[in-house]
Order: structure tokens, then sequence, then C-alpha cells
């Protein structure tokens, strides 16, 4: 049995019907993109086909698929490629119209080419090289944990290294607070679960200063007087020393 169909048996086992496995989502279409993502499409790809019954699978009397049909697994994944992806996947394209099964209608086949032109030869050095440059920064703490583990399984670094790597490029209001912390951090997946804890108590109580500094800020203007328009006392007009003094006259 193949590492394919064990999958297969597997996912059938873990559902109820084909029902339960249309609720799989179609894959976007794959324009060429490299590394990480040639790989979540292979495997999205995967599992999407693996749920689509009789049309793409041998299937037993309640519907489950129990095996590939290969060569329209292949048709199917062709269909998908799009921009460079589908330059690659021209010649292949075109045996299809000229009633011939490509990559000699094996799966295995497929994917060796497919890996061998669109995902890095070494796995290990791209995932290392882009932990390297993953750091925090504005992310939530899950949001940058997900994606170191998307990058840790790849790296073949010990649990210790990556825990110490995962603490280095956090944020500094995280690591200020992780100071204090009277909680386990020994492990990544302790220090995961005490920092995004953190992470939310920081970002709320930066909320709160806002909220204050905003009604602090609406208070003093209500509070200040207003400024009253500026007045000029009335003054007499001076008496001109050359006027005639109609009174002295008299």
């Amino acid at each position: 049995m193949t590492l394919l169909t064990q999958s297969m048996a597997q996912l059938a086992a873990s559902t109820t019907g084909t029902n339960s496995l249309k609720a799989v989502q179609k894959p976007s279409p794959f324009k060429g993109e490299q590394g990480g993502e040639a790989r979540h499409f292979l495997a999205a790809f995967t599992l999407w086909a693996m749920s689509q019954g009789s049309t793409l699978n041998h299937v037993d009397n309640l519907g489950n698929a129990i095996s590939a049909r290969e060569d329209q697994w292949i048709r199917a994944v062709l269909s998908f490629m799009q921009d460079g992806a589908a330059l690659w996947a021209t010649p292949a394209m075109e045996e299809v119209t000229q009633g011939t099964t490509p990559f000699k209608g094996s799966w295995a086949e497929f994917r060796n080419q497919f890996k061998a032109r669109f995902e890095t030869v070494d796995e290990a050095v791209d995932a290392k090289e882009r932990l390297r440059t993953l750091w925090q920064g504005s992310m939530t703490v899950p949001e940058y944990a997900a994606r170191f583990n998307e990058l840790s399984t790849r790296t073949g670094y010990s649990k210790a290294d990556l825990r110490d790597r995962f603490y280095e490029h956090l944020a500094d209001s995280i690591k200020d607070e992780l100071v204090h912390t009277a909680r386990p951090i020994a492990s990544l997946e302790d220090l995961i679960t005490v920092s995004s804890d953190i992470d939310v108590r920081v970002r709320q109580r930066r909320a709160e200063r806002e909220r204050q500094r905003g009604r602090t800020t609406a208070t003093t203007t209500a509070a200040k007087p207003a400024t009253p328009l500026h007045t000029t006392p009335f003054t007499p007009p001076s008496r001109d020393p050359n006027a005639m003094d109609i009174d002295a006259t008299r």
C-alpha cells in the first residue's frame, strides 16, 4: 500500500460518507510560486483530490475514496496551473490533448517533477534562512508562532534551539514582561502560551491608554475658557492746541 493510499484510507475512516469529504475547500490556482507556497499547493490539492469521490478516485460501497485514479489526478492538477506554472505544464497539457497521459500516468512522477521545479532543492536550508529573518514585529504572538512553526518543522533544529530562536525574535514589549513571569517557559510550547497571554494583556493595556488619552484631550478642550473678543476702550479725541477757544472770546 502506497503512502497516498494509506492517507486516503485514514481520511475515509475519519469522515462519514461523501458529504463530509465535499467540505474540503478547493485549492487556489497555482501560479508558479516557489518554496513553501508550492509545497502548500501540492498538499492542498492532494487533500481536495482525495475528497472528490469517484470523479478522481476508486471508491468503496459507501462512496469513500480508497485509491487515486492517478491519470485523473494529473489532468485535474494541470487545470490549476496558471501564469509561470502554466508555461511549465504546457508540454504535459499538449500530451493530454493528443490522447496520452503525461508523467507516465504516475502521480508520484508528477510530484517528483513538480517538487524539482518549484520546491527548494534543500528545504532545510531554505527554512533556516526564512526563520533567521522572521521577527514578531507588529504581528501578534499567535501569528508569529504560526509562521515560526510552519518553518521550524523543516529546519532540523532541536527543540531547545527552536525555543531560543523563537524567544530572540519576540517583540521587546513581550520580553520585558517575560522577565517578571513565574509561569514555566522552558519549552517552546510553554513559551508560546505564556507569550500569547502577555501579548493580549499588553495590547489591551495599550488600547486603554489610547482611550484615556482621548478622554483627557476631550476634557481639556471642553474646560478651556473661551477667549473673549479684544475690545479697545473708548478714548475721547485729544484737543487741538491750535483750535480757537470760542468760549474764551465771548
